[in-house]
This record gives C-alpha cells, sequence and structure tokens, in this order.
C-alpha cells in the first residue's frame, strides 16, 4: 500500500509541475518613431511565426513551451528601415538542456540606435547596433 502511494505521489508531481509550467514569451517592440515600421520573423527547429510588422509603440510576440525534452532555440530577424536596410539576426531565446523553463521574457526593443534587451525583471539594456544592407 506505502508503494501505491509513492508510485501516485510520483505520478501527481511529474504531471503536476509540467502542466503548471507557464509559457515562455518574445515580446518584440517598436520604438523606432512616428511612421517607422518594424519587421521580424523567428523560427526554431519546427515552427516559423512568419513575417509580422509593427508600427510605432506597438508590441507583438510568440509564445510557447519549454519541457526541457522538447526545447527550442528560438531565431530571429529583425529588420527596419524604408528599403528594410537595417537589420540584425539574433538568438532570442536560448535553452537549457534537459531543465524546463517556465515563464520565461525575452523582450526586443527596436529603436534608431539598435536593439535593446530585457530579460525577465531586469533593465532593458543595448544589445546590438542596426547591421546595414548594402
Amino acid at each position: 500500500m506505502n508503494r501505491l502511494i509513492f508510485f501516485v505521489l510520483v505520478i501527481f508531481v511529474y504531471f503536476g509541475v509540467n502542466e503548471a509550467c507557464k509559457l515562455n514569451e518574445i515580446v518584440f517592440k517598436n520604438e523606432l518613431g512616428a511612421g517607422k515600421r518594424f519587421e521580424y520573423q523567428c523560427h526554431d527547429g519546427k515552427t516559423n511565426s512568419g513575417v509580422k510588422y509593427l508600427n510605432n509603440n506597438a508590441n507583438s510576440g510568440i509564445r510557447f513551451k519549454d519541457t526541457g525534452k522538447q526545447t527550442s532555440l528560438w531565431k530571429c530577424n529583425l529588420k527596419h528601415g524604408v528599403t528594410v536596410k537595417y537589420y540584425y539576426n539574433v538568438e532570442a531565446y536560448l535553452p537549457t538542456i534537459n531543465y524546463p523553463r517556465c515563464g520565461q521574457l525575452r523582450e526586443y526593443t527596436a529603436r534608431p540606435d539598435g536593439v535593446y534587451f530585457r530579460k525577465d525583471n531586469y533593465p532593458p539594456v543595448k544589445l546590438y547596433s542596426w547591421l546595414t544592407q548594402k
């Protein structure tokens, strides 16, 4: 009987923890200025977000689950400019193998001088300067 109780407890803890895991989120913000549009496209091994456009002061993002077994490396192409002259390719979410992370926030803000990054509750810092296409 004790083994049965232990077995049920283990099953409950395993499934309870996995089901209670909040989705991770990658958020993009456009702070480029009035009339300037920001473009992003993200993908992992299985999913492609498609090209998304953000007007000034708008934000949008991607939500996903990282279980530790189906970890995701999300790569994103960030662009802006009239002819999409300015760009940067980022690894927006790096997984920890065999360790599920829950409720993680990765925020990328497009500003005229570069891309700013904020993780969870930390303040944003400038991470990249825009590259230019010739």
